[in-house]
């Protein structure tokens, strides 16, 4: 019996197959891009910020309880909208973009 190296799915097993093995289809899996061997770049300004994130949303939940003991809840939602709200527009008024 041949030896088959692919899925039986993907091998061409027609009568026109040569005889002592089996021949494979153009539907057989091939590596779309072939592994390169590029440097690592180190730390970069993406890991910096990915790493901003995950501090901030860590320390979210323990910021939330202990300003909860201070403000009453909807003030204190009140304020976290106002101050989420500055960022973007912030960023909006400096890119010095039109609104329109």
């Amino acid at each position: 019996m041949a030896r088959v190296d692919t899925p039986d799915i993907l091998t061409d097993t027609s009568a026109g197959a040569p005889k002592g093995g089996s021949q494979t289809s153009p539907l057989s899996v091939q590596p779309a891009v072939e592994a390169s061997a590029a440097p690592q770049r180190g730390f970069t300004i993406y890991d910096s910020m990915l790493l901003g994130m995950v501090i901030v949303w860590a320390a979210n939940p323990a910021a939330i309880k202990w300003a909860l003991d201070y403000i009453d809840p909807l003030t204190f939602n009140a304020l976290r909208f106002a101050l989420a709200t500055l960022l973007p527009v912030g960023l909006l008024l400096a890119s010095k973009e039109s609104l329109r």
